[in-house]
């Protein structure tokens, strides 16, 4: 349930979006600016990859018996999700994708943005826009391999980036979405380390 069932929050992410980006509202135009369609085709796919990034750090983790760090992972992952429902409920954004007309995807590549769409007609949830979980959970997963993980790293490498900019790049998020997505994740990294420490003491 929504805490302000029917009402949106779109007209005000998308005045900081101007605000931000010089009176532009990036998931409008960028496909525009860029619209090389292999390129389109990567950040499609880097979107699409968000289904397989999220079990990466896990496997490539668990593959080397780091339970420890599993356990660390799984307390991170779940306080990212946790608090982008929150902000769901609280602050509902439909998104560019639900809020303006639909881009044309089979303009925008053949396999990837085709494929999106269909997924977004078949399962996307209306008003869980703000901040864009799929980044904040990229996040999550990319920072948690980043240093102990190197061959887990650079295949997210390959990929946390290219979902960020697609988010925003096929009309899925607003720019701002994309940012505060982030921010999220590095906030609550702090956050959640302190959580699974005291929960560990307490199984302890």
């Amino acid at each position: 349930q929504l805490l302000f069932p029917g009402r949106f929050f779109d007209t005000v992410v998308i005045g900081w979006e101007r605000a931000l980006f010089g009176g532009e509202v990036l998931p409008l135009v960028l496909h525009r600016w860029w619209p090389w369609r292999p390129l389109s085709e990567y950040l499609h796919f880097a979107y699409f990859a968000y289904y397989l990034v999220i079990p990466t750090p896990f496997v490539a983790l668990a593959l080397h018996r780091r339970w420890d760090d599993v356990e660390l992972f799984l307390t991170r992952l779940m306080l990212v999700f946790v608090a982008c429902q929150i902000l769901f409920i609280a602050f509902p954004v439909a998104g560019p994708f639900h809020h303006f007309p639909e881009p044309d995807a089979h303009a925008m590549g053949s396999v990837f943005p085709p494929l999106v769409h269909a997924l977004l007609h078949a399962g996307s949830s209306v008003g869980t826009a703000f901040p864009s979980s799929h980044c904040a959970v990229a996040a999550t997963c990319w920072l948690m391999v980043l240093r102990r993980e190197k061959v887990a790293a650079w295949l997210l490498a390959a990929v946390v980036p290219a979902l960020t900019v697609g988010t925003v790049y096929g009309g899925f998020h607003y720019a701002v979405d994309a940012l505060a997505g982030w921010a999220l994740a590095l906030l609550l990294l702090p956050v959640a380390d302190r959580l699974h420490r005291r929960l560990q003491a307490r199984r302890a």
